[in-house]
């Protein structure tokens, strides 16, 4: 069998990948990371939109407000109670929540 004759030299590769490395860590295509209050951020528009929808019946968007005031305003008050409303409106994972805290809260028999 003939050996395949590459293009590029062993050397001129290696400087290609790490050039094609470098651009893609320039130009955000590489891993990133992100905090997790970055991750549940709402900008002011959107907490408006969002409380409109809770305060109208939707548990999501409750549960969406108790993301962004426990993992990115820290705001437990306001956090507090967009879970018990987000429970309130039948969202599980909400009224799970609860529950724990409740129990965490209550002294042990």
């Amino acid at each position: 069998m003939k050996a395949l004759k590459l293009p590029f030299s062993k050397i001129e590769l290696v400087w290609i990948a790490l050039l094609f490395a470098t651009l893609l860590s320039l130009f955000g295509c590489g891993p990133q990371t992100t905090s997790t209050a970055e991750v549940f951020h709402l900008s002011s528009f959107e907490q408006w939109k969002l409380e409109r929808s809770a305060k109208g019946g939707d548990k999501d968007a409750a549960f969406r407000l108790w993301e962004f005031h426990a993992f990115s305003s820290w705001n437990e008050p306001e956090a507090a109670k967009w879970l018990a409303h987000a429970a309130a409106l039948g969202h599980t994972q909400a009224q799970g929540l609860l529950r724990e805290r409740s129990a965490q809260r209550s002294p042990a028999k």
